[in-house]
């Protein structure tokens, strides 16, 4: 992907390098209380007619458009994601870094993490942007942009990252909370028709059918818990070298290993003090200190 087409993503949109964002959606305002019954006011025209003149209708729709006028301006000062759309468009990359780093810490948010992302590239800091692109997919796998600027990033920067086996793409293919919720739904819907099945009296069909989507469900649940594992060890090198050791607080360099750049994916296996065993890249091993280090599933 080239420079120019990289983008910076809201809730609801995007836009790119340089154009002007799009807000997302403010925190809606409650509604004031309703109005209470008032009695008109009555005044007589030049031609003798009456009218009615409703002074509290009037001054209550006034008061509420100034409430929800203040409520949005507050709403969009309170709001870092907002903050760091207008650094970003203005050019201060490091005040989009901040502001985009709070609303990722105060709500966990794939556009978050992915904004933060960008900013994080255009200040050079290439280990954090690769850190917040995976961030951004564990909690949207199908995260187009993220995806093709991450992959952009680690061949500028030399990183290594291992392409995923099968089984993990597919656990991974649907966000975690949607991927819960089927494992859930498919094992209660085989106790359904299993339990409909004996009910009825329907014959042992119905009750195999539902057994065996129990364990289907089961199976995918058991899997996704397996996977949630195995994210929970990987991290992001996120200094611009890592030097690879075959010991731990050792001088001694893991033969053929050499350094690690920015953005490599690794997978923690255990720790000792400020050094961590980790798995490398094709198949190799070595330590790490922990200070090169960020796991990708956010504390």
């Amino acid at each position: 992907m080239k420079m120019g087409a990289w983008n910076v993503r809201g809730k609801d949109w995007r836009f790119a390098l340089g154009g002007l964002p799009v807000r997302r959606p403010a925190v809606p305002v409650p509604p004031c209380a309703s109005d209470e019954p008032s009695k008109p006011d009555h005044f007589t025209t030049e031609g003798g007619t009456s009218r009615v003149f409703s002074h509290s209708g009037f001054v209550s729709r006034l008061v509420l458009v100034l409430f929800l006028m203040a409520g949005s301006a507050m709403a969009r000062e309170a709001d870092p994601f907002l903050k760091g759309n207008e650094a970003y468009a203005a050019g201060d990359f490091a005040a989009a870094k901040r502001e985009y780093s709070a609303a990722a810490a105060a709500r966990p948010d794939e556009n978050a993490w992915f904004n933060l992302g960008n900013a994080c590239f255009r200040l050079g800091d290439l280990g954090h942007a690769a850190l917040a692109y995976e961030r951004a997919l564990v909690l949207s796998p199908n995260h187009a942009e993220a995806t093709e600027n991450l992959r952009f990033l680690r061949q500028k920067s030399g990183a290594r990252a291992d392409e995923r086996p099968w089984l993990e793409r597919g656990l991974g293919f649907l966000p975690p909370p949607f991927a819960t919720w089927l494992a859930v739904l498919v094992a209660w819907g085989g106790f359904a028709w299993g339990g409909a099945a004996l009910w009825r009296r329907t014959g042992a069909g119905g009750v195999v059918g539902g057994a065996l989507l129990v364990l289907l469900g089961a199976a995918y649940g058991g899997g996704l818990a397996w996977w949630r594992s195995v994210q929970a060890r990987e991290a992001i090198v996120v200094v611009e070298k890592a030097e690879i050791k075959s010991e731990p607080a050792t001088e001694a360099v893991a033969q053929g290993a050499g350094t690690l750049n920015a953005g490599t994916r690794v997978r923690i296996v255990s720790s000792v003090g400020a050094w961590i065993y980790c798995e490398l890249p094709a198949d190799a091993h070595g330590w790490l200190p922990a200070k090169a280090l960020e796991r990708v599933l956010a504390p």
